[in-house]
Formats: structure tokens, sequence, C-alpha cells
């Protein structure tokens, strides 16, 4: 839950002028899944009940965001400024 709060904070200084945020959650038990909806309440969280694998969970995320370009971030990435 660590990492994955570490990660939005970041996304959430960043310095870019359009973006969204999709989170999937694979299932997680730790806690991660409820401090996203309380912490982020604009991030798109899709909750998948158990874990459906890292490819089928990025897909899901694709097919869910609406932008020209995608990036996937795994939850213990840090976004720089620029």
């Amino acid at each position: 839950m660590k990492f994955v709060g570490m990660c939005l904070d970041s996304l959430a200084r960043s310095d870019f002028d359009s973006y969204e945020v999709i989170v999937v959650d694979n299932g997680s038990v730790d806690g991660s899944r409820e401090m996203i909806e309380k912490k982020y309440p604009e991030i798109r969280l899709i909750k998948n009940q158990s874990n459906m694998g890292f490819a089928i969970a990025c897909n899901q995320g694709i097919k869910a965001s609406k932008g020209d370009y995608i990036s996937l971030l795994n939850n213990d990435i840090e976004v720089e400024a620029n």
C-alpha cells in the first residue's frame, strides 16, 4: 500500500497539462483499494475480485482509458516533474 500512495502522490505533483489515472486493483487485501477510494476520489479504480494476472490487468486499464497516449506504471514508480 505504501508504494501505491507514493506513486499516486507523485502523479498528483506532476505538471502534466491533462491526464487521467486508472488503477487496476487485482484483488488486493492490504487496504490499498480503500485508501485509493478515500484519498484519490478522482482516480478511476477498476476492482478485480481476484488476481487476473499482469497482462489482463494492463489490458483492462488500456480499454478503460480515453487518452491518445498511454503509459503503464507499476505501483513502485514515482514520476518526476517533466
